[in-house]
């Protein structure tokens, strides 16, 4: 049994998951780069402004003059779903990544420990609202199935093999990793959703799209294996997170350092580990740095034993934040762990 989660909004979320969901927040969009950079995703307030996916920037500054924007960072998805691997790895000894925005995990031998589908499903879905990530679920016998589910925005599970043909059947060949030539030349000729490709001769559509396309269907209907790498976590912890607005209070910075705190203190699960030391790293703004030369504030502190419980965590670091007069603005957050144990 495979569950897929899918992390529709990541380019936004990866940014936007520092802010209190709770506090009014501005206009923020995440662009692409190049010469004519568009809109990529938005949050609610630039949506209610009328800014939306795929508009020039031009026009989204139009809209809403006082939007905040960063321009899309694709390192920090992909750390974010190493993260989210590590999280998964609290449920299910193997979790795999699936760019660009999801994770794969095995909860065959989960089910029993956490009380069931239903129950684990609302632990993982709690766990990821918690690190700030919207999400959507698929529950399947194979992990082409599942994601695809997920894709779909059909939560119902798919608990058995021989269902999968007619949950599938419907789909479009879009929620399916199937090369872009090979889906436009089945286009072209009708063939659209799953059944309509299956349907089809198994040695003509090899030749005319690849063996890669048959091999798909076998695994999503369970009829070849699907052996997915497993996710090992970093033998360092290194959580950074960007704010899409630089912060001048060190109050604000609060609900964003426990952000990460929920990040560490999944790897240290992951890991089997406690921390004995921390460093936490406010990064400046950069004409700040240039004018002052002080690129970032630095706090590095000791635990009096190896902990990874994240209310102690959490705990420690809000109290050592108090502390910390800024120079200037905070434009990103770092926490490393210097010591386990």
């Amino acid at each position: 049994m495979w569950i897929a989660l899918l992390f529709p909004a990541l380019p936004l979320d990866v940014f936007a998951r520092s802010l209190d969901p709770h506090a009014k927040s501005q206009p923020f969009a995440v662009t692409s780069g190049g010469h004519y950079p568009h809109v990529v995703a938005v949050n609610a307030a630039a949506h209610n402004a009328g800014v939306k996916r795929g508009q020039l920037v031009s026009a989204a500054l139009a809209l809403a003059p006082g939007i905040a924007l960063r321009e899309r960072d694709a390192g920090a998805e992909h750390a974010a779903l190493g993260d989210l691997c590590a999280f998964m790895l609290g449920f299910t000894p193997h979790a795999s990544l699936a760019p660009p925005n999801a994770v794969l995990a095995d909860l065959s031998a989960s089910l029993t420990l956490f009380g069931g589908l239903a129950r684990l499903c609302t632990l993982i879905g709690e766990g990821v609202t918690a690190r700030g990530y919207r999400l959507r679920i698929g529950v399947a016998p194979t992990p082409v199935a599942a994601l695809a589910l997920a894709r779909a925005r059909q939560a119902a599970p798919v608990f058995a093999r021989d269902q999968l043909a007619s949950a599938l059947a419907r789909m479009p060949l879009a929620h399916f990793d199937i090369d872009t030539h090979a889906r436009a030349m089945l286009a072209a000729a009708g063939v659209t959703t799953f059944g309509d490709v299956r349907a089809l001769p198994r040695d003509a559509l090899a030749r005319r799209c690849g063996p890669a396309l048959v091999t798909l269907i076998d695994r999503a209907l369970g009829d070849a294996p699907d052996a997915r790498a497993p996710y090992v976590p970093a033998p360092r912890f290194e959580g950074r997170l960007a704010l899409p607005v630089p912060v001048q209070d060190v109050e604000a910075l609060g609900f964003a350092v426990n952000r990460l705190v929920h990040d560490l203190a999944a790897w240290l699960l992951a890991r089997g580990l406690g921390v004995t030391r921390i460093a936490l790293v406010l990064g400046h703004e950069r004409h700040t740095h240039r004018r002052t030369g002080v690129p970032a504030t630095q706090a590095a502190f000791a635990l009096a034993a190896p902990t990874r419980t994240r209310a102690h965590l959490n705990g420690v670091l809000r109290e050592r934040l108090a502390r910390i007069a800024l120079p200037a603005a905070v434009e990103t957050l770092a926490l490393c762990c210097a010591y386990t144990a």
